[in-house]
């Protein structure tokens, strides 16, 4: 699990941004279970939150 502490800092940069992607998608699978168990009126909102940080996600520096 904590693979990435053992790879000095270069490594680790690199690393972090070949696994940005399937990370977005584990955070994202994990966000969208949470939202499921909520409220009908608090997951529109955290729906309305998802969509804002998928964008985020999706668009380049």
């Amino acid at each position: 699990k904590n693979r990435g502490e053992q790879l000095p800092g270069v490594e680790l940069s690199l690393f972090v941004e070949e696994g940005h992607k399937s990370i977005a998608r584990t955070v994202h699978r994990l966000l969208v279970k949470s939202c499921q168990r909520l409220r009908p009126l608090n997951r529109h909102h955290a729906s309305l939150d998802l969509m804002q940080a998928e964008t985020q996600l999706t668009q380049p520096e």
